[in-house]
């Protein structure tokens, strides 16, 4: 009889078991199935990417962003951004140097093409992820000829690497004015066939982040009355910064 008691009770405790795995099951389910909390960090990402696309005149869908995000992606404008976090966030001494720079607006360029899409148009391989060996205009004004880019860009990032040596040791208002510096004569130089906007801007923002400043956002919606008159002279940049971050002119 006691054997016969023992074998009724597992039997009863399998029974119980079985019955509620499937309820176990369906919790952990619905558990995975509610949308978590969105980081600010990606949010703030996403942000970015979609305001700097749309001051070029290219339209993005911010859950499309958002996924790429939280999926890393590797490639496109995304990929660039990520790659440049990544180095901040791991606290890598990564300079701006003409490679990276010239890697962040391959993957950026690389998404644009001919098929309708509004991303742009495709471009020859040579203008991908290398500097011109074309002449420019933006607008009116003519760039520096594609012969004094290599020069010109030299000084440049020369110049970033002491901010990115030292700018933690300046106090706020001058680094942004140093960052706001490079920006301006970034693209006063635009060292790409094309594209150097995103870049420029994706570049500011690395810098911003690697010398302790938290970065703002380039706007779409006022970019003619703010954004693109502020490359007149470097003063006007300068404001632009401040306005941006936050900090007093005093």
């Amino acid at each position: 009889m006691q054997k016969k008691k023992e074998f009724c009770f597992n039997i009863d405790f399998n029974c119980i078991l079985y019955q509620y795995i499937p309820r176990i099951f369906n919790n952990i389910i619905l558990e995975n199935d509610v949308p978590q909390p969105i980081d600010d960090s990606v949010l703030d990402l996403a942000e970015f990417i979609l305001e700097s696309d749309a001051i070029e005149g290219y339209r993005d869908d911010i859950d499309v962003l958002l996924r790429q995000i939280k999926a890393k992606k590797k490639t496109g404008h995304v990929g660039a951004m990520l790659l440049l976090d990544d180095l901040v966030d791991a606290q890598i001494t990564q300079y701006l140097d003409q490679e990276l720079i010239c890697r962040v607006q391959g993957l950026i360029v690389a998404e644009q093409d001919s098929t309708g899409t509004g991303r742009g148009f495709k471009l020859d391989n040579q203008f991908i992820g290398q500097y011109r060996n074309i002449n420019v205009m933006v607008g009116k004004a003519r760039c520096p000829a594609w012969q004094e880019v290599p020069t010109l860009m030299r000084d440049l990032l020369a110049r970033v690497i002491w901010l990115q040596q030292n700018g933690r040791f300046q106090d706020v208002r001058r680094r942004a004015e140093l960052v706001a510096d490079f920006h301006f004569d970034f693209l006063t130089i635009h060292p790409f066939a094309d594209d150097n906007g995103r870049s420029g801007r994706a570049a500011a923002r690395f810098l911003l982040k690697n010398i302790g400043i938290k970065p703002f956002i380039f706007t779409s919606e006022d970019k003619h009355e703010t954004y693109y008159k502020c490359f007149d002279k470097h003063e006007s940049m300068r404001e632009y910064f401040f306005d941006k971050l936050k900090i007093t002119t005093q």
